[in-house]
């Protein structure tokens, strides 16, 4: 039996895709990365496809942010957010968005560990992005 929970990345940086992969495989066995994306667009149909326990957002991407992935996602989904950027300059809006946590790359081991370990816990449950969303039309695009 596999327990192992599923994930998706996505980000439009080809070697930070590559990185997070690496620092799964190597530090985070009980994670599965199912499928990768590299766009807004492209990601929201991932996560629509596998529906994953957990999508790993870069913030800032081409064609958009991973908020913006997160306000086209059916209002139903069920995974666990947890944010990957370079900037500081999100994490308050995150968390508004109900994410696990907030990771700034490079990704630290012990970091992405304890995240897992929030979702593994049960210490959060993953939020239906409805309920996300309601209550949170304040914050600004």
């Amino acid at each position: 039996m596999n327990n192992k929970l599923t994930a998706v990345i996505v980000d439009d940086v080809p070697s930070a895709i590559e990185s997070l992969s690496g620092v799964i495989a190597d530090f985070i066995l009980d994670i599965e990365v199912i499928a990768t994306a590299d766009s807004v667009v492209s990601g929201a149909k991932c996560i629509r496809e596998h529906k994953p326990d957990i999508a790993f957002l870069d913030i800032e991407m081409h064609d958009g942010t991973g908020f913006d992935l997160i306000d086209i996602l059916p209002n139903d989904l069920q995974t666990h957010i947890i944010f990957t950027t370079g900037s500081e300059d999100y994490a308050i809006r995150a968390f508004r968005y109900a994410a696990v946590d907030y990771l700034l790359k490079p990704i630290d081991p012990d970091d992405l560990s304890a995240a897992v370990q929030k979702i593994k816990s049960a210490s959060v449950t993953p939020r239906i992005i409805q309920q996300v969303m309601e209550g949170h039309d304040e914050i600004t695009r």
